[in-house]
Formats: structure tokens, C-alpha cells, sequence
């Protein structure tokens, strides 16, 4: 990762907010989020950059996206899988001979069935009803 710190035109920042607006604001202002899911788990922060127009860098795997896997084709999430992927493509695209990523679609996010996603959700709580 130090190796993105030594782009010259790169401003490399590390944020944690504490609202959704506050996200909202730092990731609409970013060109490029770096997600790394901890617990190589699902988290909010794809979600989050997809709805503020972000295109995000993920360290992971699409599979991480379970039942909703056709997310994982959107052009503004790029699926890396180690370290040295994450410089190689966050170097290509933010150099400034590259356009891709000013070219990068960004569509709103999908809208889903509300009763699935209230009974998946709900489902853990099933058996305390």
C-alpha cells in the first residue's frame, strides 16, 4: 500500500465517519474508494459508495455479494484479490492518461423486492415471534 502513497497526484485518505451523511459526503467527493471488508464479510460501505456515484475498489470476492451476485457486475465495482492488485488497478486508473475512470457508468442502485429483503432479514427473529 505504500506504493499508492508515492503517486504524486494521489490524496490517499483514511476515514471513518460516524453518519450516513457524513459518508455520503467523503465518498461523493472521492474519485476512488478502497473497500476492504475485515471479516471478509458484506458491508454497508458497498452500498454506500455505490448510492453517492463512488466507484470502489473491493478486496474480495463477488461471491461475498450472495444472492444479490449480479452487483458484482456493475462497472464501478472492481474486484481485486490481493494487495499488489489493489495498487495495479488504483494506480492505472487514477493516472491522468487514463480516462476510464471519469468514463466509469455509475447507475443507481438496483431496486429490490421489499418483502424479500424484510423476510431475510427478519428471518433470524423468526422464532422469537
Amino acid at each position: 500500500m505504500e506504493s499508492l502513497l508515492t503517486v504524486p497526484h494521489l490524496r490517499f485518505e483514511h476515514c471513518q465517519t460516524k453518519t450516513p451523511d457524513e459518508a455520503s459526503v467523503i465518498y461523493a467527493n472521492s474519485a476512488l474508494v478502497l473497500n476492504v471488508p475485515l471479516n471478509n464479510d458484506l458491508n454497508h460501505r458497498i452500498y454506500e459508495c455505490m448510492a453517492s456515484g463512488a466507484p470502489q475498489i473491493v478486496l474480495g470476492s463477488p461471491e461475498l455479494l450472495g444472492d444479490q451476485e449480479l452487483l458484482a457486475l456493475r462497472q464501478d465495482l472492481i474486484w481485486v484479490s490481493s494487495i499488489e492488485e489493489v495498487v495495479e488497478k488504483a494506480v492505472d486508473l487514477l493516472d491522468s492518461q487514463n480516462k476510464t475512470l471519469s468514463s466509469i457508468d455509475v447507475p443507481p442502485p438496483p431496486c429490490w423486492d421489499l418483502d424479500r429483503l424484510l423476510r431475510a432479514a427478519l428471518a433470524p427473529y423468526k422464532t422469537m415471534l
